[in-house]
């Protein structure tokens, strides 16, 4: 399962594909 995150505090993208 892949999962984006956004942190719109930070303006930054973290993609989580375990």
């Amino acid at each position: 399962r892949k999962r984006i995150i956004t942190l719109l505090s930070i303006g930054d993208t973290i993609e989580d594909g375990q």
